[in-house]
């Protein structure tokens, strides 16, 4: 199994591991998921999929403005 432990994401994210034991789940600072993973991926894939759903967030509350 893959440490997570030092996985360094985006502001306001953070990875539940216990929550359901078959995936890790990616969740942003309002407590909902973004996204779901195996814990056999790439931390540094996860890491990207916080980034890019920051990204998205952004677009989203510049577009409702």
């Amino acid at each position: 199994m893959r440490d997570y432990s030092n996985l360094v994401l985006s502001s306001g994210y953070k990875l539940d591991l216990v929550g359901d034991p078959c995936v890790i789940s990616l969740c942003r600072a309002n407590g909902t998921v973004a996204a779901r993973f195996t814990y056999a991926s790439d931390p540094q894939e996860i890491r990207r999929a916080a980034e890019e759903d920051e990204q998205n967030e952004r677009r989203v509350t510049t577009l409702a403005t």
